[in-house]
């Protein structure tokens, strides 16, 4: 059993045909077979689908959140095994000129990120989650807008543990303190 990356991707289409393409992909359950095959026949094959597409299979369930068929462009989220599609990304790119500006996020290995993937750049930033307060506040001034903004209700759940953290920290001391003043006027 995987754990699951959770995408966020804007994607744009250089043409209505090639958009066309997409949706009817997304909708069939077909997106990283259809613009990224993995062989000849498209037999799905483990180790070719961890090197071609840098994850294990299709997502199962998009949502798509937006869409705007004049601009040939679409919102969608899913979830992926393990990684982001980065690989579909830069295959779409390279053979349909499709643009793509994606944030992920995999809390179980606890990394996040962005990428992009048009004709004048390829990117792909990847970070470990912050593991206290310094951290998330020198993080959030690094990763821009936009990474921030998606990763918000991430930062929240992480703030609340840290309290929580504090709090169990605090009560710890305080039992071990009075724990410590019963023993020593018992001698």
């Amino acid at each position: 059993m995987p754990n699951w990356c959770y995408n966020f991707a804007e994607i744009t289409c250089p043409a209505k045909d090639v958009y066309n393409k997409l949706i009817d992909s997304i909708a069939n359950k077909c997106w990283f077979t259809t613009f990224a095959p993995l062989n000849v026949d498209n037999k799905w094959d483990y180790n070719k689908a961890i090197e071609r597409w840098k994850t294990k299979w299709d997502p199962d369930s998009i949502e798509i959140v937006n869409k705007d068929d004049e601009l040939c462009t679409i919102e969608i989220s899913f979830e992926t095994a393990w990684t982001p599609p980065i690989g579909v990304y830069s295959i779409m790119n390279k053979n349909y000129n499709i643009e793509t500006i994606a944030y992920y996020e995999e809390s179980g290995c606890e990394f996040f990120g962005k990428c992009i993937f048009s004709k004048y750049e390829e990117i792909d930033e990847t970070y470990d989650f912050p593991s206290n307060k310094e951290e998330l506040n020198e993080t959030r001034n690094i990763i821009g807008r936009e990474l921030d903004e998606f990763m918000n209700s991430t930062w929240e759940e992480l703030q609340e543990r840290w309290r929580d953290d504090d709090k169990e920290d605090a009560e710890e001391d305080t039992e071990h303190d009075h724990f410590a003043e019963d023993n020593t006027t018992k001698v």
